[in-house]
Formats: structure tokens, sequence, C-alpha cells
């Protein structure tokens, strides 16, 4: 049973701390993520460089406090990715034991000790918002001290107090309006319910909204002023549109992962399966799901428990919808306890009703995307309320039915710290390259981080010292790794910005004469193609870009294209057919091409097309390759281009290419053709465009052609 902490879980809580602490030194270094970590990490940067969020900063969602701390605390620790993962360490340890302290309100001491060991090890495979430093770390950590300093007010009847937790809560509405909002509602109706349960305050007019008017006092002393600096800034209209318009507009417009369907429940499920990625444990998918040389699982993708039993399915969809389950259950026996209780409610009550609306606040902000990464977020606050209330029913069971279950705990704990380990070992020895940039200190995985080198290394070639470099859509951190600033305000590009964002980009390209840029081939499927993102940007890059050099270096692995601008792309004659036939005209990142379906090696027709070859100018010149957009993707063998000229009835092969851009990297380019037709110089003739490929087993269409075909002089070729 609960009881009232005191000195002893006082220092037990410092203790929680300080091993929390200890428990993250292995492998808090390892691993980077280009998208979320550079992101965060990057906008904090620009706040030391001077500029101000929203106004010169913009951001998709979050509120300023988590981008301002980091900024301040850059200033101290230094500003690098492993600085900023101490911090990340310093949070999740306040965390653990803010946890420690609220979990003893509803919990034996054994029972929250051994929370705090499930809550170390939640810690790994909580993967990555826990082992970065982000919003939602900062967000959760607050609203824990926040429920901490709410039970102190409770337990004095502190104004004081109250005053105090409001303010902590504010400071977690401005790390992250969806949480910091959601608890803080919460707590609200709580303390307005409150002075009833307790029996106190009646009959005395507006006495009993005291408390929550003094916490929602604490909150707005906290969160009012910071705004009114942005607004006075000049950002107030664009911080209203970026942390509240913004979210509520692409909520619902964009395709996030949902809640997993129940049904089927005990077979595989087609629709889960293809989603996988998002649903499956973040850290074991990316140590274990492939192939992963001497670790202690690999191959689970291909393993017989995946694919040939449902189990995998089944655990995912409970694990989804449990803390649905539990804040319902623990809701039920939290309203039980209350009737039973009469007026006043016990201690044990009221301390039971305010872990129940930090859990249920938690739950209410299980936005879209609900994925693992999201779901990890949200989870500890709820089963916290969960394990309170089944406390509180286990009382009522026969001892030998609380045993077994004591046991099976104990026995999960087991499989869970064994598995936990083993991947903080695999944690070590997959994540090994280290990143020596002034600003790295930690270390990436093996396809990443020679990619990262190789990216930065070209930048400190190409590129002078203080010139920007943008990296888009969405892999900020190889901006912040190379001490380098974005343009227009923009760190990455998606769905629902501000609608003037392409010509803002435009005009401030131009203004700071940028002549190269980073882009991301390998984007996240959900967020849609860079041409439907950003249709105006796209057209003016595929008009005055091209890619310069492709940084890849696994068939199956990240993908990153330098472009520079090439405003004299157009110096001939562009291809025309005379007949007007069948190869379309379509704009790829980043070249005008003219495509063709792909067919099979022995059913391979082509597309003729009647030309007119210029005495003038004999020569074409174009480029062969795939879509970049379509590079990943089954591999299916050579892809064979070919021109022939039909003149008669024997067509002559006047250029020809074979390539394998999905299994070999140095593959992925344009490769140029000099196709020579001097000889038919002046006359028109048949030109029959074929490329094939074997056993292709996806759409034809948009997946291979040519390059901005142009007819040239003779000399042009050399």
């Amino acid at each position: 049973m609960a009881a009232k902490p005191d000195r002893i879980d006082r220092s037990i809580a410092f203790g929680v701390f300080v091993a929390a602490i200890l428990w993250q030194l292995p492998f808090f270094d390892r691993w980077l993520a280009l998208l979320d970590e550079g992101y965060i990490l990057a906008i904090a940067t620009d706040i030391n460089r001077g500029q101000v969020l929203y106004r010169d900063v913009y951001i998709d969602g979050p509120m300023p406090l988590a981008f301002e701390t980091l900024a301040r605390w850059f200033r101290i620790a230094g500003t690098s990715v492993l600085s900023s993962r101490w911090l990340a360490v310093l949070g999740f340890a306040v965390y653990a034991s803010a946890m420690y302290r609220v979990s003893r309100e509803v919990l034996a001491r054994p029972a929250s000790l051994a929370f705090v060991l499930f809550l170390l090890c939640y810690r790994v495979w909580a993967f990555p918002h826990w082992q970065v430093y982000s919003y939602s770390l900062l967000a959760a950590t607050l609203l824990l001290v926040a429920t901490v300093v709410l039970l102190r007010a409770i337990e004095t009847r502190s104004a004081r107090w109250r005053l105090a937790a409001g303010m902590v809560l504010g400071l977690g509405v401005l790390a992250k309006q969806d949480y910091g909002g959601m608890v803080s509602v919460a707590f609200g109706l709580l303390m307005l319910a409150l002075p009833w349960l307790e029996g106190r305050e009646r009959g005395t007019g507006l006495a009993p909204l005291a408390p929550a008017y003094q916490l929602t006092c604490g909150a707005l002393l906290v969160v009012v002023p910071v705004l009114g600096l942005y607004v006075l800034a000049g950002a107030g209209e664009a911080l209203l549109q970026q942390t509240l318009l913004f979210p509520l507009s692409v909520i619902d417009d964009q395709r996030y992962t949902v809640l997993p369907d129940l049904r089927p429940m005990l077979t595989q499920d087609a629709s889960l399966r293809a989603q996988i990625g998002s649903y499956f444990p973040s850290l074991p998918a990316t140590l274990w799901w492939k192939e992963c040389e001497g670790c202690f699982a690999s191959h689970l993708g291909a393993g017989r428990i995946y694919n040939d039993t449902a189990i995998v399915d089944t655990a995912i969809k409970l694990l989804y919808w449990s803390p649905l389950a539990l804040g319902i259950f623990a809701a039920v026996v939290q309203a039980g306890r209350t009737l039973r209780d009469g007026v006043p409610i016990s201690r044990e009550t009221r301390a039971g009703l305010v872990v129940l609306a930090l859990g249920l606040g938690f739950l209410a902000a299980f936005n879209k995307p609900r994925d693992w990464v999201h779901l990890m977020m949200i989870y500890p606050p709820v089963l916290l309320a969960g394990l309170g209330a089944a406390g509180a029913v286990l009382r009522h069971l026969p001892r030998a039915a609380v045993s077994f279950g004591y046991a099976a705990a104990c026995a999960g704990m087991l499989l869970l710290a064994g598995a936990t380990i083993a991947m903080i070992l695999d944690m070590r020895r997959v994540f090994d390259h280290p990143l020596p940039f002034a600003r790295g200190g930690v270390y990436a995985d093996r396809q990443n981080g020679p990619l990262i080198d190789a990216v930065v290394a070209w930048q400190d070639e190409k590129i002078a010292p203080g010139v920007p470099l943008p990296s888009w859509p969405t892999q900020p951190m190889l901006v912040f790794l190379s001490a380098r600033e974005t343009v227009g305000t923009y760190h990455v590009i998606w769905p629902g910005q501000d609608p003037a964002r392409d010509s803002i980009l435009r005009s401030e390209m131009e203004r700071r004469d940028v002549d190269r840029l980073l882009f991301s081939i390998s984007q996240w499927g959900h967020l849609g193609s860079f041409e439907s993102i950003a249709p105006e940007f796209h057209a003016d890059m595929v008009r005055d870009w091209e890619i310069e050099k492709v940084f890849s270096l696994e068939p199956v692995g990240p993908i990153v294209a330098a472009l520079h601008r090439s405003p004299d792309r157009r110096a001939g004659l562009p291809l025309q057919d005379t007949t007007k036939t069948i190869l379309s005209s379509a704009d790829w990142p980043f070249a005008p091409v003219l495509t063709q379906p792909v067919e099979a090696p022995t059913d391979a027709a082509g597309l003729s097309l009647q030309v007119r070859v210029p005495e003038e100018t004999p020569v074409l010149e174009t480029a062969a390759g795939l879509n970049p957009n379509r590079w990943f993707g089954a591999p299916s063998g050579d892809f064979q281009f070919r021109v022939e000229v039909v003149d008669g009835t024997r067509p002559q092969t006047v250029a020809e290419l074979s390539i394998r851009p999905r299994e070999d990297v140095a593959d992925r380019r344009w490769h140029p053709l000099t196709i020579d037709l001097e000889p038919w110089a002046g006359q028109s003739v048949g030109l029959r465009f074929t490329i094939t490929a074997p056993g292709l087993q996806e759409d034809p269409d948009n997946l291979a052609g040519w390059r901005d075909p142009e007819f040239h002089a003779v000399t042009a070729r050399h």
C-alpha cells in the first residue's frame, strides 16, 4: 500500500537521479538524427545568431521554450550534438526522479522502485525521442515536475505552491502545447473538483474556485509575458500562425499513422504490415530488422515469428491500444474509490486522482502520427495511473492470484531488462562511426556516418566559410554540423507551411547569391513528393539547378544530392517530335526529361518519332537515367537504353547504355550520351527510343527517361 512519501523517499529520488545519469552513459552518444535532432539544434543556433523565432525562423508547430533553452545551454556547454545529448541525459534523470516521487503516491516503495527499473529500460525502448534532445522530452519532464509541485500544493493547501505548480505547467505549455495544454486542463478540472470532494470551502461563494484560479494564474504568469516578448519583437502574428493554425490545418490533411485496427486480432494484418516501420519498436527495427552482424538478434523481418505467425501483429495492436484501456480502467477504479470514500475523500484517493489526471492529460495529447515514437512519450504516466488503480484492485483478490501476478511481472521485467541490455551493447557495436567535427562528438551508424563525412568534406571544398547552405527538404543536421545557416527562415520543407514560402525562398536565395544546396533524395513517404509539397520552387529548381554530386554509399541507404545552379542549361535546339507521338515531358529532380514506359526485353517495341536533323547542329546531346525519386526499389536487372535511327528497313543503333542504379550506387546519376546524327544532317529521319529492364515488378511509367535532349553543333561535342 502507498504511504505518504518521507525523507527516505527524498533520498531515493536523488539516488534515482544519479542512477539515471549513470545508466545512460554507455549509449547516450550513439546514433544521429538528420531530421528531428538536426532541426532543433539548427534552430537553437539561429537564436544565438540573433534571430527571432517565428519572425526570422519558421517553426513548424512547437512553442519556443525547448529552442530557447537549448540556445542558452549552447552558450554554456558549447554548440555541438554532444553537448545537447548531455542536456537530454539530465532531462531524463529529472524525469525519472520526479516519476519516482509521483509513483510513491499510488504505489508502495518496492513497487515504485520496480517502476523506476522499468523506466530505465523504457528510456532505451523509447528511442529516439529520449535519445536526443527534443521539445517532447522537455515538456514531459516539466509536467512531471509540475505534478510533484502540485502534490505538495494539495498536501499543504498552500496558494504559493499552487501558483508555483501553475508556473511549471506554463513552462510545459511553452515547451509543447499539446502535452502542456492537455495536462493543464486535466489538473485545472481536478482543482475545481477537489474542494467539493474534500468537503472544504462549501457555501463560501467563489472560494472553491480559488485553487483552480491560482493554478491558472501561475500558468498565465509565465505564458503571457513570454508570448508578449515575441509580440513586441514583431513575431506575434507569425507565432499564432505557426504554433496554432499550422498544426490544426495539417493534422487531418496528412497521411499520418493512425492506431492499428483491432481486427483481425489473431491473424496477420496486411494493413499493419504495410506500415510496420512506423509501428514496430524503433530501436529493434534500426538494429535487428535486417542483417546485424555480431548482434544479439538479426533479420527479424525475415524470421519465422514475423513471417509465419501473427504474434507481432497481435502484440503491436495490444501495445498501441493498451494506453486507452489503462486510462479507462484507471478512471473507473478511481471513480469507484471516490464514491466509496464519500466526502471527504481519503488522501490515497486524492493522490490517485492527481495521477489519473496526469495520465489522462498525456493520453488526450496522443495526436497523429500515432506511431512508436509518439506512443512512447505518453506511455509512462498512463501506465502509472493504471498500476495505481491495479494496486487498489489487487487488495481484494486472493493471495494466490496476487502472487501469480507479481511472479509474472518479475519474469516480464527480467525479459525486458535482458533485451534492453542486449540493445545497448548492440548500439555500441553498430553506432561506432565517430563524427570528429567540432559540432559532432557522437557516433553515427555505419550507413549515415561515412555519408555525413563525405557531405561535410564536399562543403569544405566547394563552399567558402560563412556562405549559407540550405539542406532541404528534411535534413537540417547537415547544415548544423558544417556550422552553416539556411536561407529564407526555413530548415525543412513540408506540407501546410506559409503559402508564400516558395517565393520567399526564391527571393532570399537570389539576394544571398546561393549557388549550391543539399537535397535529400530519400524522404519520408507520408509527406508526399517534393514537387507536390513545393510545386513553384520545384519548377524553378528543375529550370535553374542540376545535380552536381550524389552521395550514396549503399544500395539501401540514405541518398543526398548536391545541387548547383545551371542557368545556361538550354544552349542548343530542343528535340522536337514532328509526329507528336508518345514521349512524355516530365520534371524530375532536377531536370526536364522525356520519359517513356520501361518494357521487358523480349517485348520491347520502343517509341518512334520523326525528327528533322538540323544541318548546322546535327549532334543530339542528352543523358539517360532512372528517376531519382525511384532509385530505391526492388532489384530488376540492368536498365538498357538504346537509340536507333530508323532509315529504311534496317535500324542503326547510334547510342546504347546499360545501368544498374538500384544495385550500383555509382549509377545513381545522369549518364551523358552524345548521339552523332551528322550523316543525316538536313534530313527527316525516324528515331526509336527504347528502355528495357528484365523482371520489372512495378509501374513502368515515369521510371526512366532522357534528360533535356538538344541538338548542338559538331564542335559542341568537344
